[in-house]
């Protein structure tokens, strides 16, 4: 049987992250959850994820700085998954290394779809 792909899951809003956990574990995804860049950090060195799910705002930094950061050394593919839906946002998060850009309010179905698109 093989292993399951672990998805790192970086989200401040308890809500949205109890219903992601919820789904994507159900999907079969080992889902761990960061709610800020620290824990973020702790949690892509201690346990490798194979992909990043990653709130457009963070109190505890830049999320495009963030981005960049992480690309310097992984080529993990990186989700947007935020309300930040402006042009200019979007293309910031594009230049900053992001393989998806996702707006909220999201259909479930549309993250899903990116994940399993950029797992192939």
């Amino acid at each position: 049987m093989a292993e399951p792909i672990t998805l790192l899951l970086v989200e401040d809003d308890s809500v949205l992250v109890n219903l992601n956990e919820r789904v994507l574990a159900r999907e079969g995804y080992r889902v761990l959850v960061a709610r800020n860049q620290n824990e973020a950090r702790a949690e892509i060195e201690n346990n490798s994820p194979q992909i990043i799910v990653l709130d457009g705002e963070l109190a505890d930094g830049n999320i495009f700085d963030f981005c960049r950061e992480l690309r310097e050394t992984r080529d993990t593919p990186i989700v947007f998954l935020t309300v930040l839906d402006g042009d200019g946002h979007k293309k910031a998060g594009y230049d900053a290394g992001a393989d998806d850009y996702i707006t909220k309010p999201y259909r479930m179905e549309q993250l899903m779809d990116s994940i399993e698109a950029l797992l192939v």
